[in-house]
């Protein structure tokens, strides 16, 4: 009988993961998790974000922030916090919610948001 095996391929990584609260973000967030990497996720949606942090894994693995994408000093306050939790940022996915049918474009912009990390020396 053979045995898969399981790499962890994002062993000692670190993720920061926007819109981390549902849908693809979410499911990002848990595959992250399962190959190794420590994950923070950034989202308006509270309740939701902490749910589904508790339920990803326990505070050393993942953590939940709230934020808007779309502010920049809240995405900046994300990498800080990932930075200082984790030791570094490896990875930055940035998902958003698409539009509602029906609500104008600049309601939903992509916002211009320098993104700084700070690698590990």
């Amino acid at each position: 009988m053979a045995t898969a095996t399981f790499t962890k391929r994002l062993e000692g990584k670190v993720a920061l993961i926007t819109g981390g609260a549902a849908g693809a973000g979410e499911a990002t967030a848990r595959l992250f998790v399962q190959h190794g990497a420590k994950v923070v996720l950034l989202d308006i949606n509270d309740d939701l974000g902490r749910h589904v942090a508790a339920d990803i894994g326990p505070d050393d693995v993942i953590a939940y922030m709230h934020g808007d994408v779309s502010v920049e000093a809240d995405v900046s306050d994300a990498v800080d916090l990932t930075v200082a939790k984790y030791g570094g940022l490896d990875i930055q996915q940035r998902r958003r919610r698409r539009p509602k049918k029906g609500q104008p474009p600049e309601d939903h912009r992509e916002p211009r948001v320098g993104l700084r990390a700070r690698t590990r020396g």
